[in-house]
């Protein structure tokens, strides 16, 4: 009987102003269940809200990036493509054999269109020049004018009268993921 009594006391000693304190008879872990499962929720909720396409996630201040992809038209010849990608750092240089912003290759049969793609390229603007290597020397070949042996264009297509165009003429704004079109010419 002492035992029953002596719980009673301390089942009444914990009740005070209405709130159970903890005491001797409750489970050692038990004051840390509420802000652990407090901790649980808040993560879950966290994952939860950060669910979303790449580009939804840009937090500010960042560089959003982009794919572009390069389609280009059939030619008649096949042969090794290079394109280079020129951002407005490298527009004084632009079409030189280097200072371009990146570069790529790939081959081509020439009967069937050809699609390149850049990854994670920053907004900004941009032109893309190609040319295509038909005789695999890794250069363009000229005549004795200077004019272009072998198939070559530039994004946006532009009216070519003697030369290149400008970087102005060629350039386009990538602020989304692109899809451009190139026709070779010669």
């Amino acid at each position: 009987m002492a035992a029953v009594c002596n719980s009673a006391r301390m089942r009444n000693s914990l009740l005070r102003d209405g709130k159970v304190l903890r005491g001797p008879m409750e489970h050692p872990m038990k004051f840390l269940f509420k802000p652990f499962r407090t901790l649980l929720i808040g993560c879950c909720l966290l994952a939860y809200g950060c669910q979303g396409t790449p580009e939804a996630i840009q937090s500010e201040g960042s560089i959003a990036s982009w794919r572009l992809t390069v389609v280009i038209e059939p030619i008649d010849r096949s042969g090794m493509i290079y394109l280079a990608l020129w951002d407005e750092a490298s527009r004084k240089s632009f079409v030189s054999k280097d200072g371009y912003y990146r570069s790529g290759s790939m081959t081509t049969d020439g009967e069937s269109e050809t699609v390149f793609e850049f990854d994670d390229v920053p907004a900004g603007i941009y032109a893309v020049s190609i040319f295509v290597d038909t005789n695999q020397n890794s250069d363009m070949d000229r005549n004795a004018l200077g004019l272009p042996l072998e198939p070559y264009g530039f994004s946006g297509n532009p009216a070519l009268l003697l030369g290149p165009p400008p970087f102005d003429r060629a350039s386009f704004r990538l602020d989304e993921n692109r899809t451009i079109t190139i026709t070779p010419r010669g």
